[in-house]
């Protein structure tokens, strides 16, 4: 095995395992957050407001700073190191925000106050981990900007990274947290952080000098353009952020509306969640690996566009085809069966049939 192939292994192994373990912990905080916010509903819309904007915060703080760093590689491993010690901690933390959430709501809370317990005390608690997770992204991309020397790798990794996500999230619920529990599952999930720090430290700590006089040289160019060039970057970079910004929107919204509807079909648990969630992020995998693969050299507005196009078409027949659920899944169970395999099985295509599209 070459150099690079080998790399390339370690790579996708790398963004694998990160990807299992962030997906990993949002469902074991659903399941262990359910005891304060009153049920496993609240908690998936908290945990997934948390998780996200605990992202976007990481991600907006260290942009700039990962950037200019010297050492993409060795960021990453610092970072996932990071990620390890608050998913820890959150073992510690959520029961006591737990006690504080059934203090500040009493026997009959008001609706605004009951949504804002459901939606603040989450991001709080989670913030450190989700904060530091979101910081892989930035540094995630210059890692990659720089080891492969401006080959289109990120469709790769992006679904590799996806993939694992659908892993961690299937695994963590039926695997992990029966068999060990909800701290048992997060001491595991934070040795996959380690895992990966390790990683990261072993086999790319000494990669970038040569990328680093690229970026240099980049610099510099970006210096020398003109003010109706700066301009027309500018406008294109804030119409790719209005359009990643409801992108965003469309594809976690979608996601809640058709776990609601098959809520009113399924049974309404963390269990039909990791599915739903199973399922939307299959299908983000596949989509990322066949843009990797077919169509990562086609102009990117036009590509865009029709990617759009297509998701606007397929969401609304998802949600044409949502009521028909109510057959599917009584003929689902009565041909399978009963056992928690058949079950799974038939949650599984139930939300296929709503998310082929995602």
């Amino acid at each position: 095995m070459t150099n690079l192939a080998r790399s390339s292994l370690w790579l996708y192994v790398l963004f694998a395992l990160s990807g299992a373990a962030g997906l990993g912990y949002q469902m074991v905080w659903v399941r262990m957050l359910a005891a304060g916010l009153g049920h496993e509903t609240p908690a998936m819309l908290g945990v997934a407001s948390a998780f996200l904007g605990g992202l976007a915060v990481g991600g907006w703080i260290f942009d700039r700073r990962i950037a200019h760093a010297e050492n993409p590689a060795r960021w990453y491993a610092a970072i996932e190191v990071v990620i390890a010690g608050a998913g820890v901690i959150t073992a510690l933390t959520i029961p006591w925000m737990n006690e504080l959430a059934l203090r500040l709501a009493g026997p009959s809370p008001s609706p605004l106050l009951q949504w804002l317990i459901v939606f603040v005390l989450p991001f709080v608690t989670l913030l450190p981990a989700t904060a530091a997770m979101g910081a892989t992204f930035p540094v995630m991309e210059c890692f990659l900007a720089r080891w492969s020397g401006g080959e289109r790798w990120v469709g790769a990794v992006y679904a590799v990274n996806t993939f694992g996500a659908v892993l961690g999230t299937l695994g963590s619920v039926f695997l992990l947290m029966p068999a060990i529990g909800f701290r048992g599952s997060l001491f595991v999930l934070a040795t996959m952080n380690l895992v990966c720090a390790a990683i990261a430290w072993a086999n790319f700590g000494r990669a970038f000098a040569s990328g680093e006089k690229l970026a240099e040289r980049s610099n510099k160019t970006v210096r020398v353009q003109s003010k109706s060039g700066v301009v027309a970057a500018w406008v294109s970079e804030q119409r790719a952020l209005v359009t990643l910004f409801f992108t965003g929107w469309i594809g976690i919204g979608f996601q809640f509306v058709v776990v609601r509807g098959l809520s009113q079909v399924l049974e309404n648990t963390a269990y039909t969640y990791a599915s739903a969630l199973a399922v939307y992020l299959v299908g983000t995998s596949l989509g990322a690996a066949l843009y990797q693969r077919r169509y990562g050299k086609l102009p990117g507005e036009v590509l865009l566009g029709r990617l759009l196009v297509g998701v606007a078409l397929v969401c609304g027949a998802a949600l044409l085809v949502l009521p028909w659920t109510g057959q599917l899944y009584p003929a689902l169970r009565a041909s399978l069966g009963d056992s928690l395999t058949a079950t799974v099985v038939s949650w599984f295509l139930a939300h296929l049939e709503n998310n082929l599209g995602k």
